[in-house]
């Protein structure tokens, strides 16, 4: 028997209410079902700037909370946030800003997006599905079949990250990005899926 649950009833046994209450330091819970983002960071030091001047914080918020564009880099350890003239670079671990851009000068430097589902994707990635020995998705389109077939549901509404949920594992999920940084995002997204929800996609 698992020896948390063993410690669990024996405190009940005796008596002592168990602590229940969320570990503040979890990743993921039975109830994250809500969808309030974290208070984003802004750091008084330590942040690329480029091109950008007397900016609020109000004002990099507003950008975080209700861009017009986003991608993700760094192989998906910042995501990127474009509003108007501005934008911001979040670290998505601890949602802290680590870049304030010119929007022109980041998206000038924006990753190649490979993953797009062109005609010419499969050239460019110099993989064919279900070609010998490709046991990853080699594009957006077969990730997407790979997971909905393995009964996974994937949202990818908007300009924003989407999420990767399964029924049968309440409470989990992963960010689904609509702008993939490379094309080994699919190795990615396989490699977390199989973390998170012990579920092998290849």
């Amino acid at each position: 028997m698992d020896p948390q649950l063993l410690a669990f009833v024996r405190a009940l046994r005796e008596n002592v209410t168990p602590v229940t209450a969320t570990p503040q330091d979890a990743y993921y819970t039975v109830d994250s079902g809500h969808e309030a983002p974290p208070a984003l960071e802004v750091p008084a030091a330590g942040v690329d700037v480029r091109g950008v001047w007397d900016v609020s914080e109000d004002s990099l918020r507003a950008v975080v909370a209700d861009p017009e564009d986003t991608w993700s880099a760094d192989l998906g350890r910042s995501d990127y946030y474009v509003r108007g003239q501005l934008c911001v670079q979040v670290t998505r671990a601890d949602h802290r800003v680590v870049g304030i851009y010119r929007s022109g000068w980041a998206v000038a430097r924006r990753p190649d997006e490979s993953w797009a589902d062109t005609a010419d994707s499969l050239e460019r990635t110099g993989a064919k599905p279900g070609g010998g020995g490709t046991r990853y998705p080699t594009n957006r389109r077969e990730l997407l079949e790979r997971l909905r077939g393995a009964g996974f549901e994937v949202t990818t509404s908007g300009s924003t990250h989407g999420k990767i949920t399964h029924p049968e594992v309440p409470g989990r999920f992963l960010p689904f990005s609509s702008t993939p940084s490379s094309q080994r995002y699919g190795r990615h997204v396989v490699t977390a899926v199989k973390r998170v929800f012990g579920i092998d996609v290849r």
